[in-house]
């Protein structure tokens, strides 16, 4: 997950799957792309309880179920950029 703040909320940059070559099937690895495509440059606000990115056309089940797994990674990686790590906190 890419996640950009800006001036007027949070952006989706981009969705990675970093061993998309590792998948053999062609046919999976098309899907995958294809619901990976859907996350690309999509503004959302990690405080309403709603996806960034609301439906897919023709997704499977597959699909829904990832694009559940993204929508949720985006929103806490968004959520996480508020809270200074505990690291960087002063004592």
């Amino acid at each position: 997950m890419i996640v950009d703040k800006t001036e007027n909320g949070y952006v989706l940059r981009e969705a990675i799957f970093p061993d998309i070559d590792k998948i053999k099937n062609a046919k999976d690895r098309k899907q995958i792309m294809s619901v990976l495509k859907q996350f690309k440059n999509v503004p959302f606000d990690p405080h309403a309880e709603k996806s960034a990115v609301d439906a897919l056309s023709g997704a499977t089940r597959y699909g829904i179920k990832t694009s559940g797994y993204l929508n949720y990674l985006a929103r806490h990686v968004a959520l996480a950029m508020e809270t200074p790590p505990e690291w960087a906190r002063e004592k």
